[in-house]
């Protein structure tokens, strides 16, 4: 029993020491990626840029596309932690207020880190992560699609399925198309206005 109470430290330094490891990789990739792309996020830059040697690198990720893809299913389970949390508080608002949450949580996820976004779409298709873009979206459609029903004496639209399908590709197409060719537009409230206005107006029974 003795011998058993001394390891359990030493392996808990050990995770500690591994787990910390990790976060410094993570984040230096990150912001590599951010400043300097894809390209630029050698596994010689991160390591560097992590303060670990190469091989402590290699010892949890076996190459850059790993680290890339632990940050996009990071990134991934973030933005829907929020999405989730934003659904969850808007059960009882009217239908356009409880549309404007909503659009304002996808906004803001994609506002923390505009650069990173870019490099995470164009990689998701590459590194084996569209299935799992794909699994979160679809979850996100039936989350809305629940809140739809919830509001239905205030909806046009009958078939709720399209309209959440509808509703949340979208919103997600236009808010993407701006990431990418106006940035600007995530610091103007009246973006936010347009987007709660075109989803509501397709919804509403009225106004």
């Amino acid at each position: 029993m003795t011998k058993k109470l001394k390891k359990a430290p030493i392996r808990k330094a050990k995770q500690e020491r591994a787990q910390a490891t990790i976060e410094a990789v993570l984040e230096a990739a990150a912001q590599i990626l951010t400043v300097e792309g894809y390209e630029g996020a050698t596994t010689n830059r991160i390591a560097e840029a992590a303060g670990v040697s190469i091989g402590s690198i290699y010892q949890y990720f076996p190459n850059k596309e790993s680290i890339v893809a632990e940050l996009i299913e990071r990134t991934l389970g973030q933005v829907m932690s929020v999405f989730v949390e934003r659904l969850a508080q808007v059960g009882n608002l009217a239908l356009k207020e409880g549309v404007r949450q909503l659009i304002r949580a996808m906004i803001e996820a994609h506002r923390k880190h505009p650069s990173l976004q870019r490099v995470y779409d164009e990689q998701i298709p590459k590194i084996g992560k569209l299935g799992r873009l794909r699994e979160l979206q679809n979850q996100a459609v039936e989350m809305v699609q629940l809140y739809f029903a919830s509001r239905r004496n205030e909806l046009r639209v009958k078939n709720l399925e399209i309209a959440a399908f509808i509703g949340v590709h979208s919103v997600e197409f236009l808010i993407k198309e701006a990431l990418s060719e106006r940035p600007e537009l995530f610091e103007s409230p009246a973006f936010e206005d347009e987007l709660v206005a075109l989803i509501h107006r397709y919804l509403a029974a009225s106004g």
